[in-house]
């Protein structure tokens, strides 16, 4: 037994140092993925060269030299400020080698490579080579020629409304929703001055207290009704008429 121990002991122990090393390269990268990760973030809001008359300074093939030297500089200063542990990397922080990123007119890619130190004598002295890629689309900018161009114009639309708005904050889009008793709702008056009748889609709903918007003359029996519940998202004026809205009668004109 005690020479059986006194082999298995050992490849336990080194099993269990294994492991635990491997475990702190997996936290290497967790960290320099993360500093990547902010870097590129934080390079995709700087855009490119714009002129007055709408044309890039950056073609969309050529490298952005500027950016790119920007970024590296960027990338080093956030892998000194944080928890990095270097002393695992050959080379410290400089053995990070960012040569292989690249950033164009609309595209940003940082490309890392190093060497993690293998303190373990049996698997040499080598290092573990590791690459990492971080990359994201740039933001290119506004072009003055979408100006006059009513089609490309983004416009907002609502799944159960009829009509697209120019603007988020139009008041149809941001309603004010007033809870009130059932029994009163005979007496109230819309902002017209009509009625108010029930709702198409929530008639068959029991409760005790309906609900109003700020206009419009349909009461509601629950708060969440799609015809009061304002999920809006953002199109193309070109792709909304094309689906059958209507330019708003508030803000349709602007």
């Amino acid at each position: 037994m005690t020479v059986e121990a006194s082999i298995v002991l050992p490849l336990v122990l080194c099993l269990l140092v294994t492991v635990i090393f491997f475990m702190r390269i997996l936290t290497i990268q967790h960290q320099v993925g993360q500093i990547m990760d902010e870097t590129v973030r934080e390079g995709a809001i700087y855009g490119t060269p714009v002129s007055e008359d709408g044309k890039r300074g950056v073609a969309s093939a050529d490298i952005d030299p500027s950016m790119q030297g920007l970024l590296t500089a960027r990338f080093y200063q956030k892998a000194l400020e944080s928890d990095l542990e270097t002393e695992y990397i050959q080379g410290g922080v400089m053995g990070l080698n960012l040569l292989a990123s690249h950033v164009d007119r609309t595209d940003i890619r940082l490309t890392v490579h190093y060497a993690v130190k293998l303190k373990l004598p049996f698997f040499g002295q080598d290092g573990l080579q590791i690459k990492q890629t971080a990359s994201t689309r740039r933001w290119v900018g506004w072009n003055p020629s979408m100006e006059n161009d009513g089609d490309s114009r983004q416009v907002f639309v609502t799944p159960h409304g009829s009509a697209y708005h120019l603007s988020r904050d139009c008041s149809y889009l941001n309603i004010r929703v007033e809870p009130v008793s059932k029994w009163t709702i005979g007496m109230r008056r819309s902002s017209d001055g009509s009625k108010y009748y029930a709702c198409p889609f929530c008639r068959k709903g029991k409760s005790d207290t309906y609900y109003i918007a700020n206009y419009g003359n349909r009461y509601h029996t629950r708060q969440n009704c799609p015809a009061i519940k304002r999920t809006v998202r953002q199109i193309s004026k070109a792709e909304a008429e094309r689906m059958g809205y209507h330019a708003c009668s508030k803000c349709g004109g602007l």
